[in-house]
């Protein structure tokens, strides 16, 4: 069975704690500022006043701060020494042109020049009183990390720089290291501005991010190959590095200290990650004959590397390696492994080999995001593509017929026919659904109407009901036990602020044509402590008999797409809601098929059953197929029925 340590949402969030538990501490100093210009309610008053009380900056006066105004190259030279805690010498003098001696800052200019942080112009001088560019900004800083041999955090926060396609080769790459390290961010628009001039606000505000960063760089332990000290990455995975985040996540977890990449010269441990081909000659051939849930853990003697072999490039094995690694082989503050160890293990799973017992497979070629509805005996199955396929046997593995095309494809749509659901409500059948809009422009979920299961369905809302600002989808019905109507939605991540997908919920009329309320929003997809990615798919409402609210929806977690759970604390839609770490549905449970999109029905059986899609990516010849688990209630939540015979 797989050790869990933690996910790769909760290595971000703890990364993002840390950071932000740094900067608190500045922010929260013990008297005011004296400064009269920088308001409590300025977005940069906690960096002036961390970066004064950590003795980084001063006032332009005793009681002037002046935090719009532009920093100059001296001033720059000043506050890096500062940050590095340099003990400057007051006699030391430098040979520019246009620097006079005994000026304040001489010092300051010769310790930044020694250090190789600040150079010349190419005529000889220095011109300490000139204001520095976002972009020199971004090159001095890289020049300092250099200096020290700083390995910076290289799991990006913020979307790439908006203008990156128009930056100049002498400062791009610094850039982007500072971004990846979540030190340099971009405005309203993402933009990096290089030629804008840097204010002394926001150089407060890089002195108290950049020393956070470089105490979390101070505290790395274990280290990678590859790539040079400017731009690290976490443990390296050829291909994807997405599961290398994980990886330093639970390290740092357990032993509250980094794991990052540098070049070879750094002189600590390498750990090397491969997946197919490697980069090194002494570890070709490490992954012949592994299979798809297996790994290798080798020592080379000859250079001190721990290679890990990955078969079929299944990241989510990383977890075990890690585990391993840990709880084996790491004590006192280092990774200590046999010279000659050389291992090959399977990951286990809690359910291998048992899918059979509670997994129903549909005779259903290719279908997405499955939504079944029982009238009069006969099984409905509507899916993406706004297809339906129907099925009188009784057996939900089939026959299923069809694909019927059941929708009227209204005025205002461009284009994407996405997750039909059909429900019986007042006499009637209704279609929640989800198009792309000719008139908004965006995804939005929108309601049809019809008089048989079989459709044809036709629009009753006023074109699509979500924000018209929105990219919204997969909205699903909930009747709230005052008998209103609600429809929970995604907010998609495409167009949040953060690119993190949301869930939300807003009450409809009772004939269901549009909101009466404004939309609450429910979670986010980094919520989960297991989460690994960004979405909010695919949301199912179901009320446990002991009167238990729950929601099933689906994100990624380390294996792949899953269902997850979140269960409402007061029992109502709008929550608060917690999620649930066990899934309902994972690759991790079973070995065999990841997937996701889910609704739960009661068949004709008697039992009831998690209908989803699997695979979501398509793997070798199988492309997603309606799948049915058979599941039960317990303790409030939902689990896989494995007594029910």
């Amino acid at each position: 069975m797989i050790k869990r340590i933690s996910g790769i949402a909760a290595a971000v969030i703890a990364a993002v704690i840390l950071s932000a538990a740094v900067i608190a501490v500045s922010a929260t100093p013990p008297v005011q500022i004296p400064f009269e210009d920088v308001p409590g309610s300025e977005w940069y008053y906690s960096d002036v006043a961390g970066a004064y009380y950590k003795g980084f900056v001063n006032g332009r006066t005793e009681t002037l701060f002046a935090p719009e105004e532009n920093v100059t190259r001296a001033e720059i030279a000043t506050i890096l020494s500062r940050v590095d805690g340099a003990g400057i010498d007051p006699n030391a003098t430098v040979s520019y042109p246009d620097v006079k001696p005994g000026e304040w800052y001489v010092p300051y200019l010769a310790w930044a020049t020694a250090k190789g942080i600040l150079k010349g112009y190419p005529d000889g001088t220095a011109k300490p009183n000139a204001p520095v560019t976002r972009a020199e900004m971004a090159v001095m800083l890289a020049r300092y990390a250099s200096m020290r041999e700083l390995a910076l955090p290289a799991a990006p926060l913020t979307d790439a720089f908006s203008d990156a396609g128009s930056f100049e080769s002498w400062y791009s790459d610094e850039a982007e290291t500072l971004r990846f390290a979540g030190i340099f961010g971009g405005d309203a628009a993402r933009r990096f501005n290089p030629d804008s001039n840097a204010t002394r606000a926001e150089v407060a505000a890089l002195a108290i991010r950049f020393n956070a960063s470089a105490d979390k760089a101070e505290s790395t332990v274990l280290v990678a190959s590859s790539y040079k000290n400017l731009r690290p990455a976490v443990i390296r995975v050829s291909e994807d590095t997405r599961d290398g985040a994980y990886v330093s996540g639970a390290i740092q977890t357990a032993t509250g200290k980094s794991v990052l990449d540098v070049d070879d010269s750094f002189p600590k441990q390498k750990i090397e990650i491969v997946l197919s081909d490697a980069d090194r000659p002494e570890s070709e051939g490490i992954v012949d004959g592994l299979g798809e849930t297996e790994y290798r853990i080798r020592v080379t003697e000859k250079d001190g590397y721990i290679t890990v072999a990955i078969g079929y490039r299944r990241f989510f094995v990383l977890e075990e390696v890690t585990a391993r690694l840990i709880d084996e082989y790491y004590s006192d503050g280092e990774l200590r492994l046999p010279k000659d160890l050389d291992i090959t293990v399977k990951v286990g799973f809690p359910y291998e080999g048992r899918e059979d017992e509670v997994i129903t497979e549909s005779d259903i070629s290719q279908l997405r995001d499955p939504f079944v509805l029982i009238e009069n005996g006969v099984y409905y199955v509507y899916g993406t593509g706004w297809r339906m396929y129907k099925n009188t046997s009784g057996d939900l593995a089939g026959p299923w017929e069809g694909p019927y095309n059941v929708v009227t494809v209204p005025e205002d749509y461009s284009k994407d026919k996405w997750a039909p659901e059909v429900y019986r409500y007042g006499g009637a059948y209704y279609m929640f659904t989800t198009f792309k809009s000719k008139t908004t422009g965006k995804h939005g979920c929108a309601v049809f109407r019809a008089d048989s299961p079989e459709g044809p369905f036709e629009i009753w809302s006023d074109g699509t009901v979500t924000p018209a600002e929105w990219d919204s989808i997969d909205g699903t019905l909930y009747i709230d036990p005052k008998g209103d109507p609600w429809m929970v939605f995604v907010h998609e991540h495409v167009s949040t602020d953060d690119r993190v997908g949301r869930m939300d919920a807003a009450r409809l009329d009772p004939e269901l044509k549009g909101f009466v309320s404004e939309p609450v929003e429910l979670f986010t997809a980094h919520d989960p402590v297991w989460s690994n990615g960004t979405i909010t798919d695919g949301p199912f409402m179901y009320t446990c008999e002991d009167g238990s609210l729950l929601m099933i929806w689906s994100n990624y977690d380390v294996f792949g797409y899953c269902v997850a759970m979140a269960k409402s604390e007061s029992g109502d839609v709008t929550g608060p809601w917690v999620q649930i770490e066990d899934r309902l549905y994972s690759y991790g449970m079973f070995g065999t098929w990841e997937g996701g999109h889910g609704m739960i029905f009661r068949a004709l059986d008697g039992n009831t059953y998690l209908s989803y899609h699997s695979p979501n990516e398509k793997m070798g010849d199988r492309g997603s197929v309606p799948c049915f688990m058979r599941i039960r209630e317990e303790n409030g939540l939902l689990v896989p029925d494995f007594k029910n015979s």
